[in-house]
């Protein structure tokens, strides 16, 4: 059975802060039920158009949390480096789920309360961005996104409007956007730009899916999702685009343009994607040596890894393990 609360220190500060009724420098809030049932941290920070949060969260049992919207009606980009957790109204059953390396677009009205729900003995590391409806149509219309754009204007209670997977290209812009190394005036400007250059790149993408011209019926669907499946079964030994075609009664043509489609990337890409997530996150660990983590995450040539490695997140593993500052639990 989990435990209940209401976070009525977090939406006071989000509503004082969204409204700009906060004008000084924002601190890390370290909110009282968090100290008691795990650590943490929730922090805020602004965009000249509106705000970017940053949320931490270890607990030690489940927590079930009730986060009351006062007077925002607000757009969010909410990106979920680490945890799985359950997020929807507290008066309805459905909750929707914000899984680890997804990127989750939404609608938040004013007077909703919201239900979340917490694992416990689970990371949850979240980055969001906050925008009213109209500044989120101006990004839109840069793209000519009508699909999304009707989904936005049409929203009038809690919505999600799309999600899509976080790629190592977003984790690492957003690894550089929280992990700024400059104070005062170029500690802003290093902030602010960092964040657009985000931005840019997830309604660039968000835009190529809804763009996309493959159609894909159901059944073939589901043939892709099982292609994943097996795909990232055993990454050390995954099998090849032949044996996967053959493995789920699809021909490799469509195999692979299906699975771009669906995913939002090759089968290649995908399956180095998810190498080098496993590959950061024992390094953060820092249990392993650099040629332990090469074969865990399916590279015999240590030299092959560490030039992925580099390719992907711009240092090499020695570089990242001495200067990095990671969150630890």
């Amino acid at each position: 059975m989990s435990l209940q609360m209401h976070l009525n220190d977090i939406d006071q500060l989000f509503t004082q802060v969204f409204n700009k009724k906060q004008t000084e420098p924002l601190d890390p809030l370290h909110s009282k039920w968090i100290g008691k049932l795990g650590h943490g941290r929730v922090s805020y920070e602004y965009l000249p158009d509106g705000l970017f949060a940053t949320q931490e969260y270890y607990f030690h049992q489940d927590v079930t949390a009730y986060s009351h919207n006062n007077n925002i009606s607000c757009c969010f980009l909410m990106c979920t480096i680490e945890g799985d957790n359950c997020f929807g109204l507290s008066n309805k059953r459905d909750l929707h789920h914000f899984r680890h390396s997804m990127i989750t677009l939404g609608y938040s009205k004013t007077e909703e309360e919201y239900r979340i729900d917490f694992k416990k003995t689970s990371n949850t590391r979240q980055y969001s961005f906050c925008f009213s409806k109209e500044k989120l149509l101006s990004y839109i219309d840069e793209f000519h996104n009508d699909q999304l754009a009707k989904k936005v204007i049409k929203a009038d209670v809690f919505e999600i409007f799309e999600r899509i997977p976080m790629t190592y290209t977003h984790r690492m812009m957003l690894e550089k956007l929280v992990n700024n190394p400059y104070h005062g005036s170029l500690k802003k400007l290093y902030f602010e730009t960092h964040a657009n250059l985000f931005l840019l790149s997830i309604f660039t993408d968000l835009s190529t899916f809804y763009h996309t011209s493959f159609t894909i019926c159901e059944e073939d669907k589901q043939r892709l999702q099982k292609a994943k499946t097996l795909l990232l079964k055993d990454i050390q030994n995954p099998p090849t685009i032949d044996e996967l075609a053959k493995m789920v009664s699809i021909n490799q043509d469509k195999l692979k343009k299906g699975f771009k489609a669906l995913f939002g990337n090759t089968i290649f890409k995908t399956l180095t994607e998810v190498r080098m997530q496993l590959a950061y996150e024992h390094l953060k660990k820092r249990e392993m040596s650099v040629s332990e983590i090469a074969f865990e995450a399916g590279y015999e040539n240590v030299s092959n890894f560490i030039a992925v490695f580099k390719k992907t997140y711009g240092q090499t593993p020695g570089q990242m393990r001495k200067e990095r500052s990671f969150y630890h639990s």
